[in-house]
C-alpha cells in the first residue's frame, strides 16, 4: 500500500486489499500445499509476494508519463524520525518473527533466532559501510530501507543447520545489494 498511497483513493485501496488477500492465499495454497515448499520466516510468501504485487499494482495505477513532482517522495525529518522507530522495532521483534514459525523443536527455535540475529547485525554494519561509501556519510534513507534486509534474506532458510559464517554472508550480501540498490538504483 506504500507504493501507491496518493495515488488510489480509499475504496480503490479497499479493493486492492482485497483482492491481494483472495491472491496471497491462493499462493499460499500452490507454495504449501502444491509443492510442499517450507517458508519459515515468510521471506518467500509473504515479502516476495507483497514486492510483486506492490509493483504490479504500482505499474498499473502510475501514469505512462512522468508526471510526478519530485518534491512528492521528500522526506521530513518527523517521518524519518517515526520509520527510523519502526524500523528499531522491527529489528529487535525479527528474530522472534523467525523463531515463531519454527517447529516446537527447542534447537530449530534457538537455531531460528541466532541464524536472524547474526544476519540482522551483518545487514546492519554492511548497510552503514555501504552507506558511507556510497554517499560519503550515514544517510539515515539506507539505514531504514536496508538494515532489514538480512533478517528477510535468512528468513525462510533460518531453520536450517548452517554455520555462523553462512548466515552472517547472508546478512552480509543482503545490506549490499539494498543498500546498493536505493542509494544508486532508485536515483
Amino acid at each position: 500500500m506504500g507504493g501507491v498511497l496518493g495515488k488510489l483513493n480509499h475504496m480503490q485501496l479497499f479493493c486492492m486489499a482485497f483482492v491481494e488477500v483472495i491472491f496471497y492465499y491462493i499462493n499460499i495454497y500452490i507454495g504449501e500445499t502444491l509443492l510442499l515448499v517450507v517458508d519459515m520466516g515468510g521471506s518467500i510468501f509473504i515479502h516476495i509476494f507483497g514486492a510483486y504485487f506492490g509493483l504490479a499494482v504500482s505499474y498499473f495505477t502510475s501514469p505512462k508519463k512522468k508526471t510526478i513532482d519530485a518534491n512528492v517522495s521528500a522526506t521530513t525529518k518527523e517521518s524519518d524520525l517515526f520509520s527510523m522507530l519502526g524500523t528499531l522495532f522491527l529489528w529487535m521483534f525479527w528474530p522472534s518473527f523467525n523463531g515463531g514459525l519454527a517447529p516446537v523443536a527447542m534447537q530449530s527455535k534457538h537455531r531460528c533466532v541466532i541464524n536472524t540475529i547474526l544476519s540482522l547485525c551483518s545487514s546492519g554494519l554492511t548497510t552503514m559501510a555501504m552507506s558511507i561509501k556510497l554517499r560519503g556519510k550515514f544517510s539515515i534513507e539506507d539505514i531504514q530501507n536496508a538494515t532489514l534486509a538480512g533478517g528477510v534474506a535468512v528468513g525462510s532458510s533460518s531453520d536450517l543447520v548452517m554455520g555462523p559464517w553462512f548466515a552472517l554472508l547472508v546478512g552480509m550480501a543482503a545490506g549490499f545489494v539494498s543498500t546498493l540498490g536505493f542509494a544508486r538504483i532508485r536515483e
